[in-house]
């Protein structure tokens, strides 16, 4: 540079304007030296003691502040990097000391110790720590290590450690399965809930009761709570299921469960879903006898109806069809309303009745009976007896009354004719009746009027009409009509109005009168 010193004075001012930064740095200087002089008149030389001169600069920075960042990942990273940072770069040259310390992760096993120095150049502001994670099979959860500085060289600390978090990516795989089946004569079940590696603490895992389950908490089984815990360092644990034992004749029941969480990142509940669900039956050891029994056993015509009870020894837990048949002598849909052939035991109940509705009806009939043998279910915890039951419906119509007609028929002059007597019903009967028949003689006489028979008409159901045929003999005698009578008698289901029927004969002969003169 150049500086002049006007003429008259005897110095002149060289201004060095200082330029702020914001790099730490030690006191600086700026050297001016006089290096030639020249004037328009006199003569000068450059000061062999005087000829330089030096400005320092004081630095107003502070030191810089270093400070690490903490860093968490999965162990599977291969490393961690931890950043040293400087707020400023500095050209003092700043170094700080590291090393690393186990927390829950064990140096040199859950990752590879480190110890040195960082030592900074005057335009770095950040160096890396690098630390060489282990990857490993063990379930040992999230596990921690530092990063401690220390030392520092013309620099402070904003802070001086850092943690390194390993995140575990290892866990225990949870299933459950069926141990034992259940029987409800006291024998309780189990389901064994597992893990396929062991963790070092407790693990709770929680578990629902399927609504596809059967059986019913606190009714078939004590309740259960919902959650097992399997101990530290355990690889299982189980789910004990009490049975209740009852009466009830319920056939096998079921207990299904899923489960559904578990309180630890350390253990997952199996993506397999049967594996995460188990099933367990409670074997029923209750039988039932199903019988029937008439009563009343007694029906009668005209709206005395009768009555069948099916009967269960135990009761059911669900609804029970039992079928049945019918036979015996009455007809149904005549003499009673149609039976469907099943009845239904409800739920907890323990008989059921079958009504045997009468329908009246004109007919004489015997008594007619209503049998009810039972033929179902076909089911193992039911013994079937078959002996059968008997309703017994008592007719209250009479039975119906006999008569016989007064037949008659001409006699001819030889041979034989016949002449039928006719024995009726006014109606019809469901009985089978008989009547017993004679021929008297009245002013005919058996054997030269007619020819004597005798027998027993049997009338069956429906019938209302037989008949009696009778041989007239034919004969040239004048002789006037004459009669004989059958006669009825020893009826059976039926009673007799007119017991005797008049037959007559009507003579066709006329007597010729002749007159001779036996004498003068």
């Amino acid at each position: 540079g150049e500086v002049v010193i006007a003429a008259g004075q005897t110095s002149q001012t060289l201004e060095v304007a200082v330029i702020d930064d914001n790099i730490s740095e030690f006191s600086e200087t700026v050297e001016g030296a006089l290096t030639e002089v020249s004037a328009s008149a006199g003569q000068f030389e450059i000061s062999s003691e005087q000829g330089s001169a030096s400005v320092s600069i004081t630095d107003n920075e502070a030191n810089p502040k270093i400070s690490i960042q903490s860093v968490s990942g999965s162990e599977n990273a291969g490393s961690f990097t931890f950043d040293v940072n400087l707020d400023r770069p500095s050209e003092k040259g700043v170094s700080v000391k590291y090393a690393s310390g186990g927390i829950e992760a064990t140096p040199n096993v859950d990752f590879t110790t480190v110890l040195g120095t960082l030592s900074f150049s005057s335009v770095q502001t950040q160096l890396p720590i690098t630390v060489t994670i282990t990857n490993d099979s063990q379930i040992e959860g999230d596990e921690t290590f530092s990063i401690v500085l220390s030392e520092p060289e013309d620099a402070e600390f904003s802070n001086s450690a850092a943690i390194g978090t390993i995140e575990d990516d290892d866990f225990a795989t949870i299933s459950v399965e069926k141990t034992d089946d259940a029987v409800e004569d006291g024998t309780d079940g189990k389901f064994t809930v597992s893990m396929d590696n062991s963790i070092s603490q407790d693990i709770q895992v929680s578990y629902l009761v399927d609504v596809t389950s059967t059986a019913t908490g606190g009714t078939d089984y004590t309740a259960l709570s919902g959650t097992v815990t399997i101990p530290s360092g355990q690889l299982s644990a189980t789910i004990d299921v009490e049975v209740v034992s009852d009466s009830l004749v319920e056939g096998d029941e079921t207990i299904q469960i899923t489960l559904t969480g578990v309180n630890s990142s350390l253990a997952r509940i199996t993506d397999v879903s049967g594996d995460k669900t188990a099933t367990l039956t409670i074997a029923d050891n209750d039988q039932a006898v199903i019988s029937v029994s008439a009563g009343p056993a007694n029906a009668a015509e005209p709206s005395t109806d009768g009555k069948f009870t099916i009967n269960l020894s135990n009761p059911t837990q669900a609804a029970l069809d039992v079928t049945y048949s019918i036979t015996g002598t009455a007809t149904s849909g005549v003499d009673y309303t149609v039976l469907s052939g099943t009845a239904t035991i409800p739920a907890l109940g323990s008989s059921v009745d079958v009504d045997v509705d009468v329908m009246d009806d004109s007919l004489a009939e015997d008594a007619e009976t209503v049998i009810l043998t039972l033929t179902g279910p076909n089911n193992s915890l039911y013994s079937v007896d078959t002996t059968p039951a008997t309703v017994t419906i008592s007719d209250d119509d009479l039975n119906p009354t006999a008569s016989v007609n007064d037949p008659q028929i001409t006699e001819g002059d030889s041979g034989t004719s016949t002449m039928t007597f006719t024995v009726t019903l006014p109606s019809a009967s469901a009985k089978t009746g008989t009547v017993e028949y004679t021929l008297v003689d009245d002013s005919a006489t058996a054997g030269s009027d007619y020819q004597s028979t005798s027998g027993t008409l049997t009338f069956y159901p429906g019938d209302t009409e037989k008949t009696v045929d009778v041989s007239v003999i034919g004969d040239t005698i004048a002789e006037g009509d004459e009669t004989f009578n059958l006669v009825l008698s020893n009826e059976t289901n039926m009673t007799i109005a007119d017991n005797t029927g008049v037959g007559t004969i009507l003579d066709d002969d006329i007597a010729t009168v002749s007159v001779e003169m036996t004498s003068d």
